[in-house]
């Protein structure tokens, strides 16, 4: 045979490779992009059996630099990197979310839908992990306003991020009378939504009672929280994140009212909870364990 047959099937078969492996990693990322679930609490354990297949596959170099890989490997990034952020994993899950943001922002695609949910999950992680409220409050606060804009204001993502920009204001301090107009919005929302006994109406109280605890309505408060403290949304199986809330929450409140032995009991339930549901050494639990040391010592 001529060498420059020998020469063009090579070229042929490299090619040819190439697109199928091509073509396999695209169907890699779209199968974990579809199994891959929302990294809410029910969803932990599928997600815990899926994320070592996504790490791999996530491990791997694009094999082309086509829009449509970027952005199934954008959605796995979003995925891994929501679920990590609900298990306390923060810095993981925050260089994720980075990446999955960069990627939408190269492909032209900063402000879709999937990119505004990513900045809410980067705005909490920024909030609750890196201490840095403004930036948080901030981004929260352009995010909500395109998503109104795009998606409406009782679709699930938006109030998604309500609920963050609440936790944000009240953890800052700052606009707390708006944070309540706020919190009453998310519940009425998601109570058509999803019926008054749902566990994210149950979060959304929690996010009220703390926003009122701020205004210094400790009884209201009070009364809220050991309500919810039952609530069977909190008691079905294993702790859940609400309610390691609920018990830090009403730790607080009773503190704030010099109830000091009743508080250490609720701060011992929450720890014991938050080590059941993250580990010892998680931020949760770590914060809870230094309130408690500090409400032994008065």
């Amino acid at each position: 045979m001529h060498r420059l047959v020998h020469a063009t099937t090579r070229a042929w078969v490299r090619k040819l490779e190439i697109s199928v492996s091509s073509i396999l990693q695209l169907s890699a990322f779209h199968a974990m992009a579809s199994r891959f679930p929302g990294g809410d609490f029910e969803n932990w354990n599928t997600c815990a059996r899926y994320l070592p297949q996504a790490e791999t596959i996530l491990s791997g170099e694009p094999i082309e630099d086509s829009k449509e890989l970027r952005q199934r490997r954008a959605a796995v990034l979003f995925r891994t990197g929501h679920y990590q952020s609900r298990r306390q994993e923060f810095d993981q899950a925050r260089h994720k979310i980075n990446r999955c943001l960069k990627i939408y922002r190269e492909i032209g695609l900063a402000h879709s839908p999937d990119a505004l949910r990513a900045n809410t999950v980067l705005g909490c992680i920024l909030h609750r992990f890196v201490d840095d409220w403004a930036s948080a409050i901030t981004l929260l606060q352009e995010t909500l306003q395109r998503q109104e804009q795009l998606l409406g204001q009782d679709h699930p993502h938006t109030l998604e991020t309500i609920s963050q920009l609440v936790d944000a204001l009240v953890s800052y301090g700052s606009d707390v009378v708006n944070a309540e107009s706020m919190c009453r919005r998310l519940i009425a929302a998601r109570e058509q939504l999803h019926g008054p006994d749902h566990i994210l109406v149950v979060q959304a109280q929690i996010s009220l009672g703390q926003t009122l605890n701020g205004l210094g309505k400790y009884r209201e408060v009070e009364a809220l929280f050991r309500a919810y403290a039952d609530h069977p949304a909190l008691r079905q199986g294993r702790p859940n994140p609400e309610t390691v809330s609920v018990y830090a929450a009403l730790a607080t409140v009773l503190a704030d009212q010099e109830k000091h032995a009743e508080a250490q009991e609720f701060l011992r339930l929450a720890i014991a909870a938050s080590v059941a549901l993250f580990s010892e050494t998680s931020n949760f639990t770590l914060s809870l364990q230094v309130d408690l040391c500090d409400s032994l010592y008065r």
